[in-house]
């Protein structure tokens, strides 16, 4: 819920302004920079990511500061510069490898993998994909392993290997009780499989899944969120040659 998530970072940045604790406001600043990179605000996002990195590296929260740089990272990789993208993880790195925070390295993986997806080069995303994975598994952390198994089935997915695609759709599926398999309980796992239903020809449960994806999107996560999900689906049904479903999502 990013609404909700925004008003939090703020409360955040105000009360530890107020104490005077720079540790709490690094943190705020580089979450508030997180947000601004969601909603399209890269100029907002590159100023506080970089007076959050300042103030992290001040305090020694190595943990943080490379979880700023990757998330600057992530601003250069939406400015479509990828060298700089490249450049801002490898300093994520070297501050992580080093660092007692496993969690945050694993997040540097996942999303260094994204990079090379973009960079079509898909041996070295599945590599930083599966470093990633075996660093959640150690961990044993639902709610990580949750996000990384969806990443690890999206990227079968695409590589037309379906059935892999849809054991790990079921190791996430595990760790959510099945009231909760929707799209508010978890909207990335949800619109894998949906894909996954819609390449098996299970048109009927994948629309009713997509159409869940789309509401709660409008209410709860941004409009570029809603935007990119459409243009996913719509060049998804092209792919399938349903042209009059692809141009519905389009428009």
């Amino acid at each position: 819920n990013i609404r909700e998530a925004s008003e939090q970072i703020n409360k955040a940045l105000e009360l530890s302004q107020e104490l005077n604790y720079d540790k709490g406001r690094g943190e705020a600043l580089i979450y508030k920079g997180v947000y601004e990179r969601m909603v399209g605000c890269g100029e907002l996002a590159r100023k506080h990511l970089t007076t959050g990195i300042e103030l992290s590296r001040r305090v020694n929260n190595k943990g943080l500061e490379g979880y700023g740089l990757l998330q600057f990272g992530s601003v250069m990789v939406s400015a479509g510069k990828k060298d700089s993208a490249s450049l801002l993880f490898q300093q994520s790195y070297s501050v992580l490898r080093d660092s007692l925070n496993p969690q945050m390295l694993s997040v540097l993986y996942r999303t260094w993998s994204k990079l090379f997806n973009l960079q079509s080069n898909s041996e070295m995303e599945k590599k930083y994909l599966l470093r990633s994975l075996a660093i959640r598994e150690r961990l044993k952390d639902p709610i990580l392993l949750l996000s990384i198994y969806a990443e690890v089935a999206s990227y079968y997915n695409k590589n037309n290997q379906y059935d892999i695609a849809a054991d790990y759709i079921k190791k996430a599926e595990a760790y959510i009780p099945l009231s909760e398999r929707t799209a508010e309980g978890n909207y990335e796992l949800q619109y894998v499989k949906a894909t996954v239903l819609i390449k098996q020809s299970k048109y009927a449960e994948a629309l009713k899944t997509l159409n869940d994806l789309r509401k709660y999107a409008q209410s709860y996560t941004t409009p570029q969120s809603e935007v990119s999900l459409l243009i996913e689906v719509g060049s998804l049904f092209y792919d399938l040659g349903n042209y009059e479903l692809s141009l519905v999502n389009y428009y």
